[in-house]
Formats: C-alpha cells, structure tokens, sequence
C-alpha cells in the first residue's frame, strides 16, 4: 500500500513495467504509464522524450522570433 500511495503523490511520472505481458500489479494500475514490459517502457519513454524534445524546439523557435518585437518597446 504504501509504495502505490507513493506512486499517486509522485511529482515525476511513473512508468510501470513490472511484469511481462500477462502480470498485472496495482502499481501498473496506478501509474502514468503502464507498459507491458521493460522493453517496451524504453521504447514509450524514448518516444515520450523525442516528442518533447521536438515540441521544446518549436516553442524555443516561437520565443526566439518574438525577441525582436519585444526588444522594440
């Protein structure tokens, strides 16, 4: 019990990989992301990492084209 309550207060998400396929835990149940086995929480969490890293670069973009407006006031 206690560790699942940690997975529900956890700041950071959490991916569950526990088992292999045919396991289920309450942490699997509880956690951001559930995968269906460690394999695969690599594969998501890489795909997690390059969509926001991809998504980071836009707004970076975004702001940057913003300074010269901003630097006119």
């Amino acid at each position: 019990e206690k560790v699942v309550r940690c997975f529900v207060n956890y700041k950071i998400p959490i991916v569950s990989a526990i088992g292999h396929e045919t396991d289920t835990c309450v942490c699997d149940m509880v956690s951001d992301l559930r995968a269906k086995t460690p394999t695969a929480a690599i594969e998501l969490t890489i795909k997690c990492k390059d969509q926001m890293l991809n998504y980071l670069h836009v707004l970076d973009q975004k702001l940057k084209s913003y300074i010269p407006f901003f630097l006119k006031l």
